[in-house]
């Protein structure tokens, strides 16, 4: 009776994975490959984040360079140049952060995780921290 349960079982199981193999869903092979997908997607939208995060600090940059030409030429004074310069750093923030989080948000509706590595930027002899992206994983 013992080797008939255990025969049984033996057949059950070889059933249930034939059936699963000629049906194409074979678990955790499905699973690792559509997260290499994934991953391969939130590659592509964490490089088109961090490019854009670049143009628009690269961007920044050449505002304040012609905030501070319009300053040491006189066309403006100090109060102007620190009012115009907080402005532009708080909208370099504001903008950079919007496009970190919705890469971030993408990139969890895909399964993978996203984290920030804050970097250093200088404007006027302020520092300000932007976060481009990298992956950390499924």
């Amino acid at each position: 009776m013992k080797k008939f349960v255990f025969l049984m079982t033996i057949i059950a199981v070889t059933y249930g994975f034939t059936v699963a193999v000629a049906a194409g869903t074979t678990g955790p092979l499905e699973l690792d490959t559509s997260y290499s997908r994934n991953e391969a997607k939130v590659e592509k939208i964490v490089n088109r984040a961090n490019d854009k995060i670049e143009a628009k600090i690269e961007a920044a940059c050449e505002k304040a360079d012609r905030i501070l030409m319009d300053y040491n030429n006189g066309f403006i004074s100090e109060e102007k140049k620190n009012l115009k310069i907080t402005r532009l750093i708080q909208g370099l923030e504001t903008r950079t952060s919007k496009i970190a989080d919705r890469a971030k948000a993408r990139a969890l509706d895909l399964g993978v995780e996203v984290g920030c590595e804050y970097t250093r930027v200088v404007i006027d002899g302020r520092e300000v921290l932007i976060d481009p992206l990298f992956i950390i994983g499924t």
